[in-house]
């Protein structure tokens, strides 16, 4: 505490009180010392508002430090999420590409498929046609060799049925020319021919 300068100075020999002197130098001393004091006051809130200052300026930088680190791992958060976008894309597409690519391959497929069992039931079409071709070929060259047969019978069989005929008829006018009755106009081996007899009957 700040000691007064003005003493009062109690006189144990007297008895009796006495008043103390005001002193200039210890008045001066006084407000030196006060003015001092109030100046370490001053300067110790002057050194605290600079701590304060120097805190909050730290604490400036820390947040610009952090809002700067913030700002770096927003950006790669923001390349790491553009590019696991871009995945999920790119692998969208290729499931599409290669969905696309299976259904067409499949009915690319189906249709071959189908296709190549037309082809088959044409080809069986085809083989059955021709085969019935072959068999009305032969029915053809069967009936041009039985026609051939047929016409060379008739060819062989004609000449000879008219030679029979004459051969009957010659005999039958050259044997019954010169009978006069017809019991014995006949030849032995004519026997009751409608040939000979006519012909004798005509003749008589």
């Amino acid at each position: 505490m700040v000691e007064s300068t003005i003493a009062i100075a109690v006189s144990t020999n007297a008895g009796r009180v006495r008043r103390p002197a005001v002193s200039f130098r210890a008045v001066f001393r006084a407000v030196v010392f006060f003015a001092v004091v109030r100046l370490a006051v001053d300067f110790f809130a002057v050194v605290r508002f600079a701590a304060a200052f120097l805190a909050g300026a730290r604490l400036a930088v820390d947040f610009l430090v952090g809002a700067r680190l913030a700002a770096f791992f927003a950006v790669r958060f923001a390349v790491v999420f553009l590019a696991a976008a871009f995945l999920v894309v790119f692998l969208a597409a290729a499931f599409l590409v290669v969905f696309f690519a299976a259904a067409f391959l499949v009915v690319f497929l189906a249709a071959l498929f189908a296709v190549a069992r037309f082809a088959g039931v044409f080809l069986a079409v085809a083989r059955f046609a021709v085969v019935l071709l072959a068999v009305a070929r032969l029915a053809v060259v069967r009936f041009a060799v039985v026609r051939l047969a047929v016409v060379r019978f008739a060819v062989v069989l004609f000449p000879a049925t008219a030679f029979v005929a004459f051969r009957a008829t010659f005999f039958a006018v050259f044997f019954a020319a010169d009978v006069t009755d017809v019991g014995t106009a006949l030849p032995p081996s004519a026997g009751t021919s409608g040939i000979y007899r006519t012909v004798a009957v005509a003749r008589t």
